[in-house]
């Protein structure tokens, strides 16, 4: 073999190696394209990237159903009790965030009810649509709900306890406490018995909703109590004021005073007798 037979040899030899080890022209699109398919997984899994509407579009309906996603490393995804499932399967707890309740393996959001209360017609008012803002307001000022709270001269007095933030199935069957009011009397009413709510809608009252009854598990959830006064006719719902509060002064710990000066209920003073138990809710 000569010398050019020997050269052309090396060439042919050193082309068929170059375009074996990949470095032809035809396979960098192949390359592209795997940086592209990287890119494109990269903005699935990131809930902040313009194409992205699976994960955001997730995220923003548990935030909008009144449910909260699990607190820590655990990643978004599936139902919130599968999401919980998984945790406990893992060892890990569910901590709820602040206004949050515990139901099954659910962290529910919880909305105040507040307390009004009209001297003029002597009844007390629970509603969540009346904000402390609504005091001196119409009621078709956004801060009043609807609520005729000061056509009927009523005085916020505070948050009296929390309810769930909207009526969405749980794990847990929860009570209704129903709220009734009579125009004749010009008095609201409450109750979980079904009974009870048909009986007074034939007295004359009408139904205007309910709140939901929470599990009773201190020190989260509290009974709230309720009591009547004959001469008024008014009823009074605190979680303040037990059984163990009847006969005693505003200031003694049953009645929610520190058994010195501050007062809690001045339920005995005000001439109201115990009824019983009205319901449960979240007291933080």
């Amino acid at each position: 073999m000569n010398q050019n037979t020997l050269l052309t040899c090396a060439l042919a030899i050193a082309l068929s190696s170059c375009s074996q080890g990949g470095f032809s022209g035809k396979n960098q699109p192949s390359q592209n394209k795997e940086t592209q398919n990287g890119a494109k997984e990269k903005n699935v899994a990131n809930p902040g990237s313009t194409n992205n509407s699976s994960d955001g579009a997730l995220s923003t309906a548990q935030k909008t159903s009144g449910t909260e996603p699990l607190s820590g490393s655990q990643q978004s995804g599936g139902t919130l009790a599968q999401n919980a499932e998984n945790a406990n399967q893992s060892g890990a707890h569910l901590i709820c965030a602040e206004k949050s309740i515990k139901i099954g393996t659910q962290c529910v959001r919880t909305k105040p009810v507040y307390r009004w209360y009209s001297d003029t017609i002597k009844d007390h008012f629970y509603t969540m649509a009346a904000t402390p803002e609504c005091q001196g307001k119409t009621s078709s000022h956004a801060s009043c709900g609807g609520e005729f709270v000061n056509e009927s001269k009523f005085v916020f007095e505070g948050i009296e306890f929390y309810t769930l933030e909207n009526t969405e199935p749980t794990e847990v069957q929860l009570a209704k406490m129903f709220r009734l009011y009579s125009p004749t009397l010009k008095k609201h009413f409450y109750t979980l018995s079904t009974v009870e709510r048909d009986k007074k809608v034939t007295e004359g009252f009408r139904l205007e909703g309910y709140y939901l009854s929470l599990p009773l598990a201190p020190p989260a959830t509290k009974p709230i109590h309720q009591w009547f006064n004959p001469q008024t006719k008014d009823n009074f719902y605190s979680f303040h004021a037990g059984p163990d509060c009847a006969g005693k002064t505003a200031v003694h710990p049953s009645c929610g005073g520190d058994g010195a000066s501050r007062k809690g209920e001045v339920v005995n003073e005000s001439k109201y007798t115990y009824v019983g138990i009205a319901g449960t809710f979240f007291v933080p």
